[in-house]
């Protein structure tokens, strides 16, 4: 499920037409069409408050919708387990990195402790060695910096135009 896929289903349930919505939000019925097939992207940021204000929702709703239907709770712990496995992750060894690597690769072919598709893993393992590597070229003091466009595969909203 994408962003635009949200915001299909939260017109759809206020009873708005595309037309309605764009109007809402200062732009065209094909903007609002582009948003909901996900030819866009990379909202603007005055885009995803204003949807926010119009459909009186959170922003995470649309940053990560794969948390959609959680309670606010919920969200903010699994944000906080996630921080705190990186803070843990980033104040390892560089031997104790690749050991992380190493078992969460192992782990990962086992079909029973599996939750996501294997090439979702497969992918966020690689992105894993792509930023030991960059750790072994770069940095010297040991530590793995990590950002949220790295904990989120890329989905850290930006300034980027959003078509309208």
């Amino acid at each position: 499920m994408h962003t635009g896929d949200i915001i299909k289903i939260l017109r759809e349930q206020a009873g708005m037409t595309q037309a309605e919505l764009g109007k809402q939000l200062g732009v065209g019925k094909s903007t609002v069409q582009k948003y909901e097939n996900g030819m866009v992207q990379n909202l603007k940021i005055k885009t995803l408050r204003r949807l926010c204000e119009i459909f009186v929702v959170p922003p995470w709703q649309f940053i990560y919708p794969e948390f959609s239907s959680m309670k606010e709770e919920q969200i903010v712990m699994k944000i906080r387990q996630t921080l705190l496995l990186a803070k843990i992750y980033q104040q390892l060894s560089k031997e104790g990195q690749n050991r992380v690597y190493h078992y969460l690769r192992d782990i990962s072919e086992i079909q029973h402790y599996k939750k996501l598709s294997a090439y979702t893993i497969k992918k966020d393992l690689e992105q894993m060695r792509e930023l030991l590597a960059y750790q072994d070229g770069q940095r010297r003091d040991g530590t793995l910096n990590i950002t949220w466009r790295d904990i989120t595969g890329g989905h850290a909203p930006s300034p980027e135009s959003d078509g309208s």
